[in-house]
């Protein structure tokens, strides 16, 4: 009996090991369709990318030509107005720092005349001084030349 069931064991091993195989060979042909299915569909779906890819391409190829030219034109005339706004900036610097050194000079001279300008009035006035005692004159005061009868008066003598 145990010999029996050992055969029948055997024989259903062998049973359902043959389908067992049958089954892995089957799934694995079905596995190989859905495969192939599937790299068929992705190759044709890259294609279908790439061709869309290359239409986009050939679409914006010219745009971006052109844009890239003109990006390169607009740095050289960036370049160029960065160069000139420079040489301004020197020049106004320069004519700025004339004006500034021609003002100070102004000032010198200014100060400069003032001094002499009161010094003859000091020399003026003490000429005037020395006068006045050698002639015995008094000058008009301010108080005389605001008085309307000043003109008709004239100088008054000590």
């Amino acid at each position: 009996m145990a010999a029996d069931k050992f055969a029948e064991i055997d024989r259903l091993k062998k049973e359902y090991g043959a389908m067992l195989i049958e089954q892995q060979k089957a799934l694995e042909k079905k596995f190989h369709k859905l495969k192939s299915k599937h790299e068929v569909a992705l190759s044709d779906m890259t294609a279908a990318k790439k061709a869309e890819i290359d239409t986009l391409r050939k679409k914006y190829e010219s745009p971006i030509k052109i844009l890239s030219r003109f990006q390169s034109f607009l740095c050289k005339q960036k370049h160029k107005t960065g160069t000139k706004l420079n040489g301004l900036h020197r020049f106004r610097c320069r004519v700025n720092a004339a004006f500034k050194s021609h003002i100070a000079n102004q000032k010198m001279t200014q100060t400069r005349l003032e001094t002499e300008l009161n010094k003859l009035k000091s020399k003026y006035e003490t000429d005037m001084a020395q006068r006045k005692l050698r002639l015995g004159v008094t000058l008009p005061s301010n108080k005389n030349m605001k008085d309307e009868n000043y003109c008709k008066r004239g100088w008054e003598e000590v």
